[in-house]
Order: C-alpha cells, then structure tokens, then sequence
C-alpha cells in the first residue's frame, strides 16, 4: 500500500489490457495526455503480463506499473509494483524499513520466489505462450460465430491480446446462458471476473456504444498456455447447444 508523495499531482490510473474484451490501451498517446495535464500515469498491467511483449524502456510515459502473480501462473496473492522515481512514495503502512521503506512487514519469500520463476518462465517462452493463446481464442471464435445464428465478437476491430473473447449472443439472456454453461462445465463470466457479480449491464461495453440488451446478451471468455484444441471444441459444442436450447425454449412454452 502507498500513496503519492507529491499529495497535489493527480494520477491518471489506466488498464494497458481491458479486462473485459481483452482491447490493447493507446498507452503512449494516454502517457502524453496525462503528461500535458500535469499528471503521472500509472498501469493496470494485470491482463497485460505473459500476454504481451513488455519493455518498459519503450514506455517512458509509465510512471508506475502494477500486476497480479496468477494472472501467469504465480502464486496467488502476489503481485508487483513499479515505480520510475521509487522516491515518490510514501508508505501508508509504517514500521520497519522492509521493501525499502515502502512497506513494512516481513517479506513474503516463498511468494517473491514463485512470482519470480513464473516471471522468468513466461519470458523464456512469450512467443510461443502468446501465438499458443492466440490460436486457441481465433479457434473458439471461429467456431461459435461459424454455429450460432446472431454471434458477434465485441472489440472485434481493435487490437486485443490473444487470451480474451468478449461474444454477445443476439436475442438471448446472458445470465441463462452463462447457467446453461455452468451445467455443461465452462466456466464464463458477465463482464470481468471481479464484476460478474453486479446485477447490470457491462458499464465497459455500454460505453463501447452497445445497447442495454446487446450488453446483457455478451459473455466473456479467456484462455492460458494450460488450455488445449480440445477444450475449445467443448466449449463452442456447449455454447452451440446451449443456444439452441434457450432458443428452442419459448417455441416449447407456446405448445404446452
């Protein structure tokens, strides 16, 4: 936990990944707007780690940068926090001089360790992680928009990292569909995980200009290095059934 140091620089917090749709941030042109305002930039990179190519020299616009360990198969409930100017923040829990007088407590060690190894693994092999996703989610896409009548890609046009799919499914209910897959064992969500909870329509893709009912018909999807050919023609078997069936349904209510 920190705080800025300089209590009257505002700081324009961002996602380089939407967590959503998966679309890629401008972040150099989000950098020089924050800059001209007066402000320091820091970055949600927790979709972005493992899924692309990060080198921050190339971003120097970043004044801070934040990521989550299990978002690359870390240990859970480790993360990491960059800082450019490490001078310019001031621990909001004080105590001992751990972590260089950012935030006292003993370290964590098992956990920097894990993180580390996880960091240093994805590096090795960050090509092959990214065109291995990318090919799982092309795959998936192709196949549903392929087999149900009324399948869109939301953010289709934009650039988006390999491992997220963001479907709407014209016409229909996303919560009854999201149960009708729980049943057949694909785990989806409305909206990111950390909202798939709340009751209304992705606030992410109503500002991307889709109507109410476009918004609460989207299901999100996502894949890992760890996911195979195999799970992506179960799950698009699953939706494809799982459409007909929730189609079929109000023809079936009308005979009884």
């Amino acid at each position: 936990m920190f705080t800025h140091t300089h209590t009257h620089t505002p700081l324009l917090s961002v996602q380089w990944v939407c967590g959503e749709t998966g679309v890629v941030q401008p972040l150099a042109r989000l950098a020089a707007i924050a800059h001209r305002s007066g402000a320091s930039l820091h970055v949600d990179a927790a979709q972005a780690v493992g899924r692309l190519p990060i080198d921050l020299a190339a971003f120097p616009g970043i004044d801070f940068l934040t990521f989550s360990g299990h978002k690359l198969h870390g240990p859970l409930g480790t993360g990491v926090l960059y800082a450019r100017e490490p001078r310019s923040l001031t621990p909001l829990l004080l105590g001992g001089e751990q972590e260089r007088g950012v935030r006292s407590g003993t370290e964590n060690l098992p956990g920097i360790v894990g993180l580390a190894l996880a960091c240093e693994l994805r590096r090795r092999g960050l090509p092959e992680a990214i065109a291995r996703m990318r090919h799982l989610r092309d795959r998936f896409e192709a196949r549903v928009i392929g087999e149900v009548v009324g399948a869109a890609v939301n953010g289709a046009g934009a650039p988006r990292v390999g491992n997220t799919s963001n479907l709407r499914f014209l016409g229909l209910d996303g919560q009854a569909l999201l149960a009708q897959l729980d049943r057949r064992g694909i785990a989806c969500s409305q909206g990111s995980a950390c909202s798939s909870r709340r009751p209304q329509p992705s606030h992410v893709l109503r500002a991307m200009g889709l109507s109410e009912d476009e918004a609460f018909s989207s299901l999100r999807f996502s894949f890992s290095v760890l996911n195979t050919n195999e799970d992506v023609e179960r799950a698009a078997c699953a939706i494809k059934d799982a459409t007909a069936q929730l189609r079929a349904l109000p023809s079936l209510l009308e005979a009884l």
